[in-house]
């Protein structure tokens, strides 16, 4: 698929608080990056169950006792700065 969106603008029209915007914007990607592999889509590309899961997981780490704007180390949407 590969299709490349800037989210990030879309939030700063809207004033999003940075750190928030952080995360969203990891969130997003990181839906990307399931996307944009095919193991993960179901035959009408919809998220195999599996990669709900994951996505899911990703909610929680963000938004549930995660640090702001930061993915867990290892995972392949962190991009280490």
């Amino acid at each position: 698929m590969g299709v490349n969106l800037d989210f990030s603008s879309h939030l700063d029209e809207r004033k999003v608080d940075e750190s928030l915007k952080r995360d969203l914007v990891a969130l997003f990607e990181f839906t990307q990056y399931l996307f944009d592999d095919d193991k993960n889509l179901t035959k009408t590309l919809n998220l195999t169950k599996a990669a709900r899961e994951q996505l899911e997981a990703r909610i929680k780490d963000l938004f549930e006792g995660g640090l702001p704007g930061q993915l867990g180390a290892g995972h392949p949407g962190n991009k280490e700065v």
